[in-house]
């Protein structure tokens, strides 16, 4: 060491000083999200069972907008819902397209989509957006792919490969031709092009529209009598036992339920989702996250109204 320098403690010294002066204070962390497990269902026996959903990767219009393709379809048709040219996958812009899919069409049972934006937040709590927290409110169960296996969704994917040849391949020369260019697509899909699979016959002439129809962008939820309801501040939090527990924004103004007949700890639900198990440690309330699970209240109902 040079004669005069002064020596430098290590930051673990450094730590260990203030850790005994009390000048530290430990981080709360949240646990992490447990992934979606398991090879989603895609069977679709009629029109509306199954939707599936993505964001095709983007391109640039000959006028250097960003061109970023939302596309809808319906699985057991191959009935193309919307294919929605966004200069991003904006949250906003994408609930727009499915509340007009919906008031066109009416609900489907399920939708697959894979565990990216505007579908999935992957770094928040339970991995809810806006989107799919209103999908759950609608009754519709939302399936996942599993992390990068664009497979699980195959069809979907192929689709995109069309609209990478005869699309993307060509763009227009605005962001308006090319979602006009779009449209012109999807109705050449649907209505001029039969399908093996669908016995020579075109999308057009298998789809039908769903016999549960669209209401409103928000449903009031019902949960069995025996629940404690509570509604999500717009910071993400519920009360319970006058403890503040931390859920997610993406839930703010809508109700969650407890059920008192379970553990401690208690099942804590939103509609049809199981969220995870409600904690209560002293003075502190906290819910050790699920897997995403869609099990229908109904299934472990004693005597309560469905959702």
């Amino acid at each position: 060491m040079p004669s005069g320098a002064r020596s430098i403690p290590a930051e673990r010294t450094v730590n260990r000083i203030l850790e005994r002066s009390g000048l530290v204070v430990a981080r709360r962390t949240h646990p992490k999200r447990p992934p979606a497990t398991g090879k989603p269902d895609v069977r679709a026996d009629e029109p509306n069972a199954l939707g599936t959903a993505d964001c095709k990767g983007w391109w640039r219009t000959g006028d250097m907008k960003r061109c970023e393709p939302l596309s809808v379809r319906d699985q057991h048709s191959r009935f193309v819902l919307a294919a929605h040219v966004s200069h991003s996958a904006h949250l906003a812009e994408a609930m727009r397209v499915f509340e007009r899919v919906f008031e066109l069409h009416a609900l489907p049972e399920r939708i697959l989509t894979d565990n990216g934006s505007p579908f999935v937040a992957p770094s928040r709590r339970y991995g809810l957006t806006r989107l799919s927290a209103w999908w759950l409110n609608l009754g519709i169960e939302h399936l996942r792919s599993r992390r990068g296996t664009p497979a699980d969704n195959g069809a979907h994917e192929r689709m995109h490969g069309d609209i990478a040849m005869e699309l993307e391949g060509l763009p227009a020369a605005t962001i308006e031709g090319q979602q006009r260019a779009c449209d012109l697509w999807r109705a050449d899909l649907n209505d001029c092009r039969p399908h093996e699979s669908l016995g020579m016959r075109t999308p057009s002439e298998v789809y039908k529209p769903s016999a549960t129809s669209y209401v409103g962008a928000k449903v009031e939820l019902l949960y069995p009598e025996r629940m404690l309801l509570r509604t999500v501040s717009g910071t993400g939090f519920i009360t319970y036992q006058s403890q503040m527990v931390p859920l997610t924004q993406a839930l703010a103004g809508y109700t969650v339920a407890i059920d008192p007949l379970t553990g401690p700890p208690r099942e804590l639900w939103f509609a049809h989702r199981r969220l995870g198990l409600l904690h209560l440690d002293g003075h502190r309330a906290h819910v050790e996250v699920e897997p995403p699970s869609c099990l229908a209240l109904s299934e472990l109902d004693r005597g309560g109204t469905k959702p």
